[in-house]
C-alpha cells in the first residue's frame, strides 16, 4: 500500500479494550475518506480556488476539518 494512504489509515484505526481481556480495533471508513479528499484537494491548488471550493462542498469539507 502507498505510504500517503497507509498514514492516512493508521489516523483512522482506534483499539480500545472489548470488556473480554482482549482488545478490538475500529475503523472509521468516513474519517478515512475525507483524509483523502483533503490529501486531494492540498494538490489542487490555492484554498479559495473554484475547483477546491466546489471539492469541498461536494464532498461536505468545511473550512475547519480541512486542516
Amino acid at each position: 500500500m502507498n505510504k500517503t494512504i497507509q498514514k492516512l489509515a493508521d489516523q483512522c484505526r482506534t483499539e480500545y479494550h472489548n470488556g473480554y481481556g482482549g482488545f478490538t480495533e475500529q475503523f472509521d471508513e468516513e474519517k478515512f475518506a475525507k483524509l483523502i479528499v483533503r490529501e486531494c484537494i492540498q494538490f489542487c491548488g490555492h484554498p479559495d480556488s473554484i475547483r477546491v471550493k466546489s471539492m469541498k462542498s461536494h464532498f461536505g469539507i468545511d473550512d475547519e476539518q480541512a486542516n
